[in-house]
């Protein structure tokens, strides 16, 4: 499911965004 796949990567990329930006606030 071509959708799905679009959904999930788009949240990976949406959480691994947070993450770099919340690790970049912490230094």
């Amino acid at each position: 499911m071509p959708v799905l796949y679009l959904a999930t990567y788009s949240l990976l990329n949406e959480l691994l965004h947070c993450y770099l930006f919340y690790r970049d606030g912490l230094t």
